[in-house]
């Protein structure tokens, strides 16, 4: 798996920003590896990861990472892929970010996720990343000053898409970020 990564990363061009990285060894100095469900990047390794995989209705919910600290919860009605009473609980400090990693898989939209993002948000942005049809949009930023959502394609199937949503608390996010556009722009997708 690791070396299918790398290849990866290599062909997108996502090595030369990362530094010279081999199979098996660590990541370049100051950052990690993220890896689930095709989808892979870099971040800074002082943040913490909090892992989740769970399934909720079209969502699985892979992650969360950051500065602060974030997961989700769900009442004793969740059923595994078909929802429930779930809660996020984000916890954020000043100057702080925390990024939910999510893979949504339908329901099916006209033209695709990427487009339906873009055609219901007269402020959200086309993009590419990873190499992938890509939108920009705001999100509900729950206990954080703002919030930004990528949505992002998967190769081969319009109807599937990677969500990162980056929630960053202030006073000063410059730092923040930076750093969340340094993980955007460390994006591969596993074909």
């Amino acid at each position: 798996m690791i070396i299918a990564v790398v290849v990866v990363l290599a062909a997108t061009g996502v090595l030369g920003r990362l530094g010279s990285q081999q199979p098996g060894s660590a990541p370049p100095s100051g950052l990690a590896h993220y890896s689930g469900q095709g989808l892979s990047f870099a971040y800074p390794a002082a943040w913490k990861v909090h892992e989740l995989d769970l399934a909720l209705h079209y969502e699985d919910v892979l992650a969360y990472l950051g500065s602060g600290s974030g997961t989700m919860t769900c009442g004793s009605d969740y059923i595994p892929g078909a929802g429930g009473t779930c809660d996020q609980q984000l916890m954020l400090g000043p100057d702080s970010v925390v990024i939910k990693v999510s893979r949504m898989d339908g329901p099916p939209t006209p033209h695709g996720w990427v487009a339906w993002t873009l055609s219901g948000d007269a402020g959200a942005v086309a993009l590419t990343v990873g190499g992938q049809p890509a939108a920009r949009s705001s999100a509900a930023p729950d206990v954080a000053d703002s919030a930004t959502q990528w949505t992002i394609s998967r190769p081969g199937d319009m109807y599937v898409v990677y969500t990162l949503v980056a929630y960053v608390k202030g006073p000063d996010v410059t730092a923040e970020q930076a750093q969340v556009q340094a993980l955007i722009d460390s994006i591969a997708i596993a074909p």
